[in-house]
């Protein structure tokens, strides 16, 4: 019969713990993990950078100027625009804005806003404007659904939802001046939300006109001459968004 061995006697509580590798030293790890970090950070966020926007086109004579630099309007090609800058439109020009397959924007004569924001591929899928006078027309594409659009005014918000059930998607206008901002809306998901106050959501067919608080807003049908430069210009990208 096989004699048992002695076990080893247990670890005592003063016993020393075993020293760590020497490759295991957190001054050394900790800025590798940062910078880690960092590198995928960096990577989610040019993954999820959508398209950019481009000056694509322009009608009529007159100056554009973005930071209060001329730009040219697309006369040698697609101009890429950085968001957030400020741009101006004066004289008898317009403007023509494309963020690719997402939204068409024209900028008309007159016009004081912001280069819109890029709406991502997964995450702050909006697309960001900041406008203080002048008349927009916007028409969405077929990446849309699932993203908003989202319009600053002097007046109010503009909300856009790119909502599945909208066919057409979305085709709208916005004439801004300093006492109101006027919601020409030819079809889609299409809301207002005041300085002061709250709105139902704007039907396709509509003219609804907001003004500073106070004053409730104005709201009639769509003339025919609204519906036919609407219906012209969301006609002008189909196929080309």
């Amino acid at each position: 019969m096989s004699t048992p061995q002695p076990s080893s006697p247990a670890s005592g509580p003063n016993e020393p713990s075993r020293p760590l590798p020497a490759w295991f030293d957190l001054r050394l790890i900790a800025p590798a993990l940062a910078a880690c970090v960092v590198l995928f950070v960096l990577s989610a966020l040019r993954l999820n950078r959508g398209p950019d926007w481009l000056l694509v086109g322009r009608s009529g004579s007159g100056t554009a100027t973005l930071a209060d630099l001329p730009i040219s309007a697309g006369d040698s090609g697609p101009v890429r625009l950085d968001p957030g800058h400020p741009m101006a439109v004066d004289g008898d020009l317009s403007l023509d804005l494309l963020c690719p397959r997402t939204v068409a924007l024209q900028i008309g004569p007159g016009s004081r806003l912001s280069v819109p924001t890029s709406p991502g591929r997964w995450v702050a899928r909006a697309v960001g404007i900041r406008a203080t006078q002048g008349t927009l027309r916007f028409t969405t594409g077929p990446n849309f659904p699932g993203r908003l659009l989202v319009v600053t005014t002097p007046h109010g918000d503009l909300v856009v939802s790119g909502s599945p059930e909208a066919v057409n998607g979305a085709t709208l206008a916005l004439e801004i001046t300093p006492d109101s901002t006027a919601v020409t809306v030819l079809d889609g998901t299409v809301g207002f939300m005041p300085i002061s106050g709250t709105a139902p959501d704007l039907p396709p067919g509509t003219r609804t006109t907001y003004f500073g608080p106070g004053p409730e807003p104005v709201g009639r049908g769509l003339s025919a001459r609204s519906r036919g430069e609407l219906e012209g210009f969301r006609g002008a990208w189909l196929g080309r968004l």
